[in-house]
């Protein structure tokens, strides 16, 4: 299985957990910085979950490789502002970002878009992201 993923709000989309899984078998790698990943799987019907720090998980499920076949599966786009890590954009991630800024702790829960430290972008990821829910 081959494809890209693309993080909200980032200039670069490298580090991303990207599995597949079919029944008790897995297989996991990491998206590089352009948000491209490769994993070697066997036929099957496998379900595809990519995963970062900070942002909604993306799952794609029933996706069929046979074995002569390379399937291209795009994840799309994972959302920025998940500051308490439980694949939803609530009012915590709102409390825990516009706590961190207003303190300048630096606190990296809350810093979702540039990793230079917690800015009014973060905070502007929560609000356009808020009531989203992760897969």
């Amino acid at each position: 299985i081959t494809g890209t993923l693309h993080l909200e709000s980032r200039a670069l989309d490298g580090g991303c957990t990207v599995i597949a899984f079919a029944g008790t078998d897995t297989y996991l790698t990491r998206s590089d910085n352009t948000g491209s990943y490769v994993l070697r799987v066997t036929a099957g019907a496998w379900t595809l979950r990519a995963e970062t720090t900070h942002y909604l998980r993306r799952a794609l499920t029933g996706l069929t490789v046979t074995t002569s076949s390379l399937l291209n599966q795009n994840i799309g786009v994972l959302y920025a502002g998940d500051a308490d890590g439980d694949n939803m954009i609530s009012i915590f991630d709102g409390s825990i970002t516009k706590y961190a800024l207003d303190r300048g702790t630096g606190n990296p829960a809350a810093d979702h878009v540039d990793p230079a430290g917690v800015t009014a972008t973060d905070l502007q990821a929560v609000r356009d992201n808020f009531g989203r829910k992760g897969d």
